[in-house]
């Protein structure tokens, strides 16, 4: 690790060919690959590259909509959901704790009115078209 990783969590936004909506909600580990950024969501294992860490999303964005629409039209699961390597959780779980403690070095001594909203219900994605 480098220190500079990212820990951020993505939306894609899906419209199926049958017209059903769905959104589904990814954690993606922004990290340097030789020059370029990667993009990588953990729960498909899937990777976008730009030498920005906006071009590497849009890159990322791009290949999730094409794995999305296979696994559709193969109506396969199995072709989307394949996580990662654990090293690359455990890179998400430190960029995580260092951005919590950056964060809260920033405030440190700061009244901070806060309101915690956690939603613990699942959400079941089901498309078909």
């Amino acid at each position: 690790m480098t220190g500079d990783e990212k820990a951020v969590t993505a939306n894609l936004k899906v419209v199926t060919p049958g017209g059903n909506q769905a959104t589904l909600d990814f954690h993606v580990l922004l990290y340097r690959e030789d020059a370029d950024w990667c993009a990588l969501a953990l729960e498909v294992d899937l990777r976008g590259y730009g030498a920005t860490m906006e071009a590497a999303c849009e890159d990322l964005t791009s290949a999730l909509e094409r794995q999305f629409l296979f696994s559709l039209s193969r109506r396969d699961p199995g072709t989307f959901i394949f996580p990662a390597e654990g090293k690359y959780f455990e890179m998400f779980f430190e960029a995580t704790s260092r951005q919590v403690k950056e964060y809260l070095s920033s405030i440190s001594g700061k009244v901070v009115d806060s309101k915690i909203e956690v939603d613990l219900s699942p959400q079941l994605v089901h498309a078909s078209g």
